[in-house]
């Protein structure tokens, strides 16, 4: 891959980031629909604008039914996916070569896209971002029935619930609940919401999210300070996370960095909704916060 081809890879992270901010904040464009039920057939060249859904379809091996991605899905580079539009905007012409007999979309690509492509006799999906850790398993056990994995992606789900379950178990008995500020983007500041998957990571890790109350996500750090975390969460990549760390680290008096408590989160697996890329955060952030289970710190794990 050429020096042009990297920039515009970590440029469409970047964006991949704000439309996760987009989500969180609820900004969505589309109003939330249910998942449609479980088809009768199973489709054997996906098209997939959502990074998510393409990182899934590796987690389930099912990446030979992956006829093109978005310019910002990055797990598939190995293989040269063909590239057949980006996150809010797809290639139809693309799109339409490629001959695919499923394209899955995210909610930021506009109706009238969508009419485009089902008049090209596509079939269309269009996963939104997901308000929970349960909706998040369901939406890769859809996934798993739309590419001939159903058991596979049940069973997946299955045993990360339990997985979640037994450790959010034993952290809930646990009080006080330290305060947790979770942060995405630095230009303005965003937190995480309630009413949102990523809220679960504070939730099942027996903590309190200190925007718990708010409804619009920008924030000041005057509200962070004053709010007192325990925990900071910087959830980007690259030098950015730790330009934010250096910032906070200027507030002396909060608990956050009394403690050494500021931490930095991969963008590209937090904001990457998948029952394994939950897990995997899951665990890392507990292990910030010095949980244990069974008496085994899970960074040890």
């Amino acid at each position: 891959m050429n020096i042009n081809a990297r920039f515009l890879r970590k440029t469409g992270l970047l964006l991949v980031t704000a439309i996760t901010v987009a989500w969180l904040s609820g900004c969505g464009g589309s109003p939330r629909t249910a998942l449609p039920g479980k088809d009768t057939v199973t489709f054997s060249r996906v098209v997939s604008l959502t990074p998510s859904v393409t990182r899934s379809m590796y987690q389930l091996e099912a990446e030979d039914r992956l006829a093109g991605c978005s310019s910002y899905c990055v797990v598939e580079e190995k293989d040269s996916i063909v590239v057949a539009g980006s996150v809010i905007g797809p290639d139809i012409e693309k799109i339409v070569s490629l001959r695919p007999d499923l394209v899955i979309l995210s909610e930021f690509i506009s109706e009238n896209d969508v009419k485009t492509l089902e008049k090209f006799g596509l079939r269309v999906e269009v996963f939104r971002s997901p308000e929970s850790f349960d909706e998040l398993c369901l939406q890769f056990i859809r996934l798993g029935q739309l590419t001939g994995k159903e058991k596979e992606a049940e069973q997946i789900a299955a045993d990360i619930k339990n997985e979640v379950r037994l450790l959010s178990d034993e952290w809930e008995q646990k009080s006080p609940k330290p305060g947790v500020f979770m942060q995405i983007g630095s230009s303005p500041i965003f937190t995480v919401l309630p009413g949102t998957y990523m809220d679960d990571y504070i939730k099942f890790c027996g903590a309190e999210n200190i925007a718990a109350d708010l409804t619009n996500g920008i924030v000041g750090r005057e509200f962070v300070v004053a709010k007192n975390p325990d925990y900071i969460f910087i959830v980007t990549m690259g030098v950015a996370g730790d330009l934010e760390k250096e910032q906070w680290s200027r507030f002396s008096l909060m608990n956050a960095v009394r403690q050494n408590n500021i931490h930095i989160l991969d963008s590209r697996i937090a904001c990457e909704p998948t029952p394994e890329n939950f897990i995997k955060t899951l665990r890392l952030m507990a292990g910030y916060m010095g949980k244990e289970l069974d008496g085994q710190p899970l960074s040890d794990q």
